[in-house]
């Protein structure tokens, strides 16, 4: 009987011994991928980040400096920068907001894409317009 005891607890200690590295190893994870961009303005601009479908999926607010960061899996992102202008103590609340222009990004598996977005439509080249 001691020996079906010693044999039971070996062939169990042996189990919990090969079943440990698969407990304790981490999660397997992605590295992460999206965008990383700069908007061309002055101020606190918000990054819109949509699906070519239309539908919104993040608004992420810009640093002093207008850089921003989101993270996305891969794919083909609509962005466009937007300024609230602020609310000043003592004058009228603003009723307008600037909107940039819509650009197409795409964004690939385990990289950060880096983007300029331009706050305005370029203007047309003298040339273009005639003599």
């Amino acid at each position: 009987m001691n020996t079906l005891k010693s044999r039971f607890q070996f062939w169990l200690g042996l189990l919990l011994l090969c079943l440990l590295p698969l407990s304790a190893r981490p999660a397997v994870t992605t590295p992460p991928a999206g965008i990383i961009g700069h908007v061309q303005g002055h101020g606190i601009w918000v990054v819109t980040v949509s699906t070519l479908a239309g539908k919104t999926l993040d608004s992420q607010p810009t640093d002093q400096f207008s850089n921003f960061k989101v993270t996305l899996p891969p794919g083909k992102y609509v962005l466009q920068p937007i300024f609230y202008p602020p609310v000043i103590p003592g004058q009228p609340t603003p009723d307008y907001v600037i909107a940039g222009p819509t650009k197409i990004v795409t964004v690939l598996k385990n990289r950060y894409t880096y983007i300029i977005l331009p706050t305005a439509l370029p203007l047309p080249q003298p040339s273009a317009l005639g003599p």
